[in-house]
């Protein structure tokens, strides 16, 4: 009985991972941060360096002037990528922003604002607090 339940554990687990990891960003490349700005980190999936650095630029120069890109709209379009902000999300109170290619899912740049160098609007009013849970 002990193995069954073992055997159960672990293919419940497995199934958990994978579901997971088909989510979340297969992280290809991590191309450091854009210097004197708030961005601090910069991710890319099937994109190389040069181009995530440069949309996560045009983003952040974009956000500096409050233009089509600020966190305060759902979305907004750089190049050939529409970029997603989240601001607030569970316990960080940074602004994560994932820009995908609008007909290749798989090819995605994520980069993070850091939330004392620049003006960030309230997370949404049904997430919890930062820091709380």
């Amino acid at each position: 009985m002990r193995l069954w339940r073992s055997a159960v554990v672990a293919l419940a687990a497995t199934a958990a991972t994978a579901a997971w990891s088909s989510s979340a960003l297969a992280i290809d490349a991590r191309c450091g941060r854009l210097r004197g700005t708030a961005v601090y980190a910069i991710e890319g999936a099937r994109v190389r360096c040069p181009e995530a650095r440069a949309i996560a630029t045009l983003h952040e120069r974009s956000v500096k002037r409050r233009g089509a890109c600020a966190l305060t709209k759902p979305f907004c379009t750089i190049r050939r990528y529409v970029c997603f902000p989240k601001v607030g999300i569970g316990r960080s109170p940074d602004a994560i922003v994932l820009c995908r290619v609008r007909r290749d899912e798989d090819t995605k740049v994520q980069f993070r604002y850091d939330h004392r160098r620049i003006r960030l609007p309230p997370p949404p009013s049904n997430a919890p607090a930062p820091g709380a849970g």
